[in-house]
């Protein structure tokens, strides 16, 4: 049994992957083979544990807006269409899973010449543009939030919500303390702007940081790109005194995000999909900052899906400023009741069998497959 696993170039697309790919192998099914056909994604540390055959292709982004580097990025899409086809003739896969965003378009396309079953996710609360493209090909479309609109073809349609890592939420607040080296005598608020890192998040804390030091404790995922910059701005804005209370960090593995979940208090993060789900999953309160920029609204859609099950508190960007920030994180974080109701719906709204029902809809489509024996013959060791 081969799967082929493909999705865009974040970790909102590949965390939930490698969720499925947990529950796969977690139920030994005999001579399962699983390979990854996509953008340069993936880490060794993500891979910890999985056994999944990763083969890269060249991807280029969708734009919605006239850029030279649109005309760019079509060659990089032929390209990864002829290394799909390529890799998809040696594996022969018995059925294909497209978690959305660029870096599936080749994949799924070209599967779909070769008439292998396709099963697509769509994580958010608007659907991508690459899916909404891709649904056309997909015989199951599963999904996280429900639509307002008909996105897709309501018989294609499986709700499952979305899979998130079972480790996320296994660690305890106690081991959580070790690991940062956190005082413990403060509360600690979580501060995270998606895989690439965010510079409003980044601006908002670092323009109330010597306040809310006096307080509470802060670990804060920067982005790779923008940690050397606010490591920088931190030494100003706290004039070198109550750093030891600030815990800053360009990056977290998935281990150490699960620590950095058991020690929080008050999460504030971006809205999407992936980390709404991962905070719901984790039982924490929030505060959501949805992207103002965000294909189709697709973020500010998710923060109110999310905020209408009492589990966050939504703040505009427009609305960001230091006044209004401190404010909303100093009146939840004197608020115990509050946390705790917030907490409590974040639990309801969590769906921790999201990856076990992809993977029941997966198999599903290789059961009811119906190639013909001599395709079955064309699978190489590849």
């Amino acid at each position: 049994m081969r799967i082929v696993f493909t999705g865009g170039g974040t970790g909102g697309h590949i965390f939930p992957i490698l969720a499925i790919l947990e529950e796969l192998q977690k139920r030994k099914i005999p001579q399962l083979e699983c390979f990854y056909v996509g953008p340069d994604s993936l880490s060794k540390e993500d891979l910890n544990g999985i056994k999944l055959r990763v083969r890269k292709i060249s991807t280029g982004k969708f734009r919605r807006y006239m850029s030279l580097e649109n005309v760019l990025d079509v060659g990089k899409i032929f390209l990864g269409i002829i290394q799909s086809y390529w890799h998809l003739f040696r594996i022969m896969p018995d059925v294909i899973f497209g978690k959305g965003g660029y870096g599936s378009f080749p994949v799924v396309i070209v599967g779909w010449l070769f008439r292998i079953p396709i099963i697509i996710h769509e994580s958010d609360a608007i659907p991508g543009l690459a899916n909404r493209i891709l649904g056309r090909f997909a015989k199951t479309i599963a999904y996280s939030f429900k639509f307002e609109e008909d996105y897709f073809p309501y018989h294609k349609l499986v709700y499952t919500g979305n899979p998130v890592r079972k480790m996320l939420a296994q660690e305890t607040a106690q081991e959580a303390k070790k690991h940062f080296q956190l005082a413990g005598n403060k509360k600690v608020i979580l501060v995270m702007g998606g895989s690439q890192g965010s510079l409003v998040l980044n601006g908002a804390i670092l323009d109330v940081l010597g306040t809310l030091l006096k307080e509470y404790e802060i670990i804060h995922i920067s982005g790779p790109t923008h940690f050397e910059g606010v490591a920088r701005e931190s030494r100003i804005a706290t004039k070198r005194q109550g750093l030891s209370s600030y815990h800053l960090y360009p990056f977290l593995n998935q281990k150490e995000l699960a620590f950095a979940y058991a020690a929080a208090d008050l999460v504030i993060s971006r809205a999407g999909a992936g980390s709404i789900f991962e905070i719901a999953e984790a039982g924490k309160p929030s505060i959501v900052i949805p992207l103002a920029n965000s294909a189709s609204g697709h973020q500010q859609k998710n923060a109110l899906v999310y905020h209408k099950a009492d589990a966050c508190r939504i703040i505009e960007e427009e609305s960001l400023t230091p006044h209004v920030f401190l404010g909303t994180v100093q009146e939840l974080l004197n608020d115990n009741a509050a946390l705790t109701a917030m907490s409590a719906h974040a639990k309801q709204f969590a769906t921790p069998d999201a990856a076990g029902l992809i993977a029941d809809e997966i198999l599903k489509l290789i059961k009811h497959k119906n190639l013909p024996q001599n395709q079955h013959a064309k699978k190489q060791n590849y």
